[in-house]
């Protein structure tokens, strides 16, 4: 899915959400003179991390419960540690690479860089 898409969807998503309707995010083309309000951005950048981290919270509960429901059971414990060490290498790559990505942003933004979506897509 190509970048201009997926963050038009996310800020539709946002948009979408009763309790964001008196914060609404809008996306203007640069070439008109117009521009992405920083504090926008901003928060929904943040917005994306939170439900990251929320969704990584959720799995290590899930992980913790799964040990604790089969102590004793190493054949199902072994299962366990490799379902845990295989979501760790996908989801944690992603996240991480979600938090890089949205701290570039950030950075770009408050050094008042016109291009940060050209920078971020080229490398």
């Amino acid at each position: 899915m190509n970048c201009t898409l997926n963050l038009n969807l996310k800020i539709n998503e946002y948009n979408g959400s009763e309790a964001n309707k008196d914060k609404q995010v809008k996306i203007g083309n640069i070439s008109t003179g117009e521009y992405v309000n920083k504090k926008a951005i901003t928060m929904l950048l943040n917005e994306t991390l939170k439900g990251k981290e929320t969704e990584l919270a959720t799995a290590n509960t899930l992980i913790a419960d799964l040990k604790k429901a089969t102590n004793g059971n190493e054949d199902l414990q072994a299962k366990i540690s490799g379902y845990e060490n295989r979501y760790y290498q996908s989801t944690g790559a992603a996240f991480e690479e979600t938090r890089l990505k949205s701290a570039v942003k950030v950075a770009l933004l408050s050094a008042k860089s016109c291009r940060c979506g050209i920078i971020l897509h080229s490398s």
